[in-house]
């Protein structure tokens, strides 16, 4: 009788811990179209996401910038600002995520809050944020 609830206890913790991990394989991605003219500035303010250590990164820069950054304000507000090269035309992507963000100095992740056997698998919310930006002169004759 004890080997078997010994058994049962070993196999509901190796239950729990297996489950635990596999729900931070979520992903989210959100588009988001913007139009400018040449020059114009476009500013976005991205909501807080993943765990405290987290910020938002660029992960995928533009190719056709003046200005294109990630900057965290007063009450841990992040926003992303982004301004086409001078008098570029056309169009451009930039694509920003939630990363884990590492204590200054240190080169190893900070220890999951859940315990170590996740894996590396930090978020049950990770998101990506995709800017399809779109840059024409609404003045030229068509």
């Amino acid at each position: 009788m004890k080997n078997y609830l010994s058994l049962f206890l070993f196999v509901a913790f190796a239950l729990f811990v297996t489950t635990s991990c596999n729900k931070g394989n979520s992903e989210v991605s959100k588009t988001i179209n913007v139009t400018l003219t040449p020059n114009q500035t476009y500013t976005y303010n991205i909501p807080a996401a993943g765990d405290a250590d987290d910020q938002m990164d660029i992960v995928k820069q533009a190719s056709h910038y003046l200005t294109s950054t990630v900057a965290v304000g007063a009450s841990n507000t992040t926003t992303f600002t982004y301004t086409p090269a001078e008098n570029y035309e056309g169009t451009d992507e930039v694509q920003v995520k939630n990363v884990e963000h590492h204590q200054q100095g240190s080169s190893t992740p900070p220890p999951h809050r859940g315990g170590s056997n996740c894996q590396g698998k930090h978020h049950d919310d990770e998101i990506t944020y995709i800017f399809k930006i779109t840059i024409q002169n609404t003045n030229k004759p068509g």
